[in-house]
């Protein structure tokens, strides 16, 4: 919820002034969520994907990957195309390639159960190299050890904040007492007005401050919650068997395949992930 974005230009006037942004008053988690902001950016993100299905009729589903293939070469999507004889096997091509009749990049073909295997086979290596108790707690568990340790850092940057709000109400005290004393002729309104720009200058420091403090305690808390969130999806996930769309959406962005090597028969498969 925002206040305060618009201010009357004087009292006389009706006329009315977009206020600075550092002026807004903003009250963040206002209102109760229908859902929990996790499942609110993930839904965002795969709104933002075009996912091909396979099957018929009404419980056809997209493929596990489906949305996250490109070509390593080109980054057009890598898009179903044909199947083995027994219809079991599908096959994977570049879409520039199919579309410009391989003019403008190659096939890169790939079957999908060999993209499947590889991925899962990759994802499997990352949970368990990640959470390796014998690695002292592994990457994820050493990132927590370091939150535990640094825990008082957002109370130091509220506290500071805290002192920056006394700061501005007593920047705020003064212009009106200097404002009053210029009504009642204890000062001229020549030295009003030099009092107002000091304590305007000084306003705009504390604010700056203000801003910058509340930066760094947005920047902490997300840095805390990232590693515990990944902490507990990978224990959600470390007996995973197979791949479905709601573990490929947690742990990968993009998967890019590479063209086959024609003498090593390698093809690349790189994996972008999310953690």
């Amino acid at each position: 919820m925002i206040q305060g974005r618009e201010r009357k230009v004087s009292y006389k006037s009706k006329k009315v002034a977009i206020a600075p942004e550092s002026e807004w008053v903003v009250v963040k988690d206002n209102h109760a969520p229908i859902i929990d902001d996790d499942t609110f950016y993930k839904v965002q993100q795969l709104m933002g994907r075009k996912r091909r299905r396979h099957g018929h009729g009404p419980n056809k589903k997209p493929h596990p990957l489906a949305g996250k293939l490109l070509c390593a070469d080109c980054g057009s999507t890598m898009q179903r195309s044909g199947t083995s004889r027994d219809g079991k096997t599908y096959y994977l091509r570049c879409k520039l390639s199919a579309m410009t009749k391989r003019r403008d990049c190659t096939p890169h073909c790939v079957s999908q159960d060999k993209v499947e295997r590889a991925v899962a086979y990759k994802m499997r290596g990352l949970i368990h190299s990640v959470m390796d108790v014998d690695n002292a707690g592994g990457i994820i568990g050493d990132a927590l050890l370091l939150i535990d340790k640094e825990g008082n850092i957002p109370t130091k940057i509220e506290k500071q904040l805290m002192e920056v709000e006394s700061k501005i109400e007593a920047v705020r005290k003064n212009t009106a007492t200097a404002y009053v004393d210029k009504l009642n002729g204890i000062i001229s309104e020549e030295d009003f007005l030099s009092f107002k720009e000091v304590f305007e200058n000084e306003r705009r420091r504390h604010i700056a401050k203000k801003e910058h403090l509340k930066r760094e305690l947005l920047l902490t808390d997300t840095r805390q919650n990232a590693h515990e969130d990944i902490g507990l999806l990978l224990e959600k996930y470390k007996e995973m068997d197979t791949l479905t769309h709601e573990i490929v959406n947690d742990f990968i962005d993009t998967i890019y395949i590479g063209e086959k090597d024609p003498e090593t028969k390698e093809q690349p498969i790189t994996i972008n992930w999310l953690l």
